[in-house]
């Protein structure tokens, strides 16, 4: 029988709580609720919980305050839950020394309440198949039962389907890959078959395809997913259970670059296979105009389950909701300064774990300033119930043990190899850490929009004062010309960009580095049409200053002999090469401009062209 939906009110019940979750022999997740400290009921849907997978799960909810501090005592640092957060808590004990596996879902507002609980309601059905849930009843008795059907709909992260007795069942996206949405699994009109139990959801796991099956070859551009990120290493997966780490080098040739400032945990990028055995991929040499190869479909006849240009999630945040009463406790402020001793007046804390929803952030490798998905976790399928086989999925063929060097083989120093396991250790820290503050990135993105929206608001703010001064006779400091010779007047157009672009405090930093002007690239700067001069001016301090290589939306590559994936890099009899930027994106012909760079450094700006001008 189901069990009824908990609160819990008191200190005692509190404790008894603590000492239930940790009970290695529970054999049910458990979902906690908590109020906010400023009003009485959470933000979270604990009912819709409840109604959703009460049946597999426990569902408890607790007041912020004293019955909040008495269950934080009694609890590890950093595995409470208070000030309007959820947490399940999944069955054994692994989550006391390892917070990931019991993320933390913050809910703020009514919005985030939503979230959240979505959320919750995830990870719960994830954590039940885990388990070994599912297809079980409160009994344990098993209920359930193979069954086929079409897809006919999909809602709200689920997928209906009209099996061939009639009936209808629904598919949770999360039993099958979890964090990955239902629309990059299933279309409507498939045929699936699967198992399933007494509340009618169908597990369809044993239909996955496994990530031996990848079709893709060496020098195909294919879609993956980052999974974690550090400043040298990531992890990219091809398929939710092939990760494949990536260093620096793969990635850019900008010694001054780190990876954690190019790609962000669950961004989507567009990769070079440079082998399969073992697979390795590169990013630094794709080609914006390159073919990529559909993302593999994880279910045959679905679609694919990596996508360019997914829908963004709106992150337009209440300022009420973002700059909160100090007064009010919040799990966030409490949970970084917790201990396991008795509390005292501030709230017992834990760190902040990754959100509800994560937003990504934008990529240097595809600046359409792409919408993001909801972060695809890279977890390999639970286990799934009884009589529901998971394929197997075929290991790659173990390695032969290298030779032994011979004595004159000069061997790595002991310090050489100590230093590269610290630094391994270092890495894994690294991404630990990023996982678990995806909250901070998230609100990291929120304030990156509202900027762009003053920015937005500001240059509009300068454009109309433009036009006023100039109604009333006031011209700007910036029009012009002043200099009767063309280059001296690009010249001085360059320095002032340069002055007001960048900060008086980091002039010293980004000096104009020195260039010179091609012999065509005033006159090509005079012909060009569809892009306005002072565009071009302001990219060229961008090169010059060095702030083309870290802007994305520069798009900054090789000038190639033609739009061939393979042409050669153009380079001149000095040894100059030849690059290119973006002037625009996502428009017709978008226009591009093309510069040398000398051995020692020199700049020389060649022209401005379209697209398709690969000429230097």
């Amino acid at each position: 029988m189901v069990q009824a939906m908990r609160h819990v009110g008191t200190v005692e019940q509190a404790s008894l709580l603590a000492a239930e979750l940790n009970d290695a022999s529970r054999v049910r997740p458990v979902v906690v609720v908590s109020s906010p400290a400023s009003r009485g009921a959470p933000y979270i849907d604990a009912a819709k919980i409840f109604n959703e997978v009460g049946d597999l799960v426990e569902v408890v909810t607790i007041p912020t305050g004293a019955v909040s501090w008495a269950f934080s005592a009694a609890m590890v640092a950093g595995t409470q839950v208070y000030g309007g957060a959820g947490r399940v808590y999944p069955v054994g004990v692994e989550w006391v020394g390892d917070v990931k596996k019991s993320p933390l879902r913050f809910a703020f507002d009514a919005r985030e309440g939503a979230a959240a609980t979505q959320a919750l309601i995830d990870d719960a059905l994830h954590m039940a198949a885990a388990a070994g849930l599912l297809g079980q009843t409160a009994a344990g008795a098993s209920v359930i039962r193979p069954v086929e059907g079409t897809v006919t709909k999909l809602i709200a992260g689920r997928a209906l389907v009209r099996t061939t007795g009639g009936s209808v069942v629904s598919i949770v996206g999360e039993l099958a890959v979890p964090d990955l949405p239902i629309e990059r699994l299933l279309v409507n009109g498939m045929t699936v078959r699967g198992a399933a139990d007494d509340a009618n959801r169908l597990d369809i796991r044993a239909m996955l395809r496994p990530a031996a099956a990848l079709p893709y070859r060496a020098g195909e551009i294919v879609l993956a997913r980052v999974d974690a990120v550090s400043e040298n290493v990531a992890t990219l997966s091809l398929h939710p259970d092939l990760p494949v780490e990536v260093t620096l080098i793969d990635v850019t040739l900008n010694d001054l670059d780190t990876l954690d400032t190019l790609m962000s945990p669950s961004e989507v990028l567009r990769a070079r296979i440079e082998s399969r055995e073992p697979w390795k991929l590169r990013l630094w040499d794709v080609d914006d105009d390159e073919v990529t190869v559909a993302a593999f479909s994880l279910i045959e006849g679905g679609p694919p389950w990596l996508v360019e240009g997914l829908p963004k999630v709106d992150t337009d945040v209440d300022a009420e909701a973002e700059h909160r009463d100090d007064r009010e406790p919040t799990a966030e402020r409490g949970e970084s300064t917790a201990s396991a001793t008795a509390p005292t007046a501030a709230q017992p804390s834990a760190p902040a774990p990754a959100p509800a929803k994560t937003v990504p952030n934008p990529s240097i490798f595809d600046r359409k300033r792409r919408p993001a998905a909801p972060t695809p976790a890279a977890t390999s399928p639970t286990a799934v119930a009884p009589v529901v086989h998971t394929p197997n999925v075929v290991a790659p063929a173990p390695k032969p043990a290298p030779p032994s060097p011979s004595p004159a083989t000069p061997q790595p120093p002991v310090e050489l190899i100590e230093a590269r396991e610290r630094l391994q250790e270092l890495d894994a820290k690294l991404r630990d850490l990023i996982q678990e503050n995806r909250e901070l990135l998230t609100h990291r993105n929120r304030l990156r929009d509202q900027v762009e929206r003053l920015e937005r608001q500001l240059a509009t703010s300068r454009k109309n004062l433009r036009g006023s001064r100039t109604q009333t006779g006031m011209e700007l400091a910036d029009e012009g010309p002043w200099f009767l010779d063309p280059v001296d007047q690009f010249t001085f157009e360059v320095a002032a960009a340069w002055a007001r672009r960048i900060p008086a405090a980091e002039k010293s930093e980004r000096p104009l580095r020195a260039y010179t002007l091609g012999q065509d690239f005033l006159r090509s700067v005079d012909q060009l049409e569809g892009i306005k001069r002072p565009k071009i001016v302001e990219v060229v301090v961008e090169i010059l200053t060095g702030l083309a290589e870290k802007n994305a939306g520069r798009e900054l590559h090789r000038l190639r002999e033609s739009g061939a994936g393979n042409a050669r890099q153009r380079v001149r009899d000095d040894g100059a090469t030849g690059w290119r930027v973006s002037l625009q994106v996502n428009t017709p012909s978008a226009r591009r401009l093309h510069f040398w760079r000398t051995p020692d450094g020199h700049i020389e700006l060649a022209k401005v062209a379209v697209h398709d001008d690969y000429s230097a």
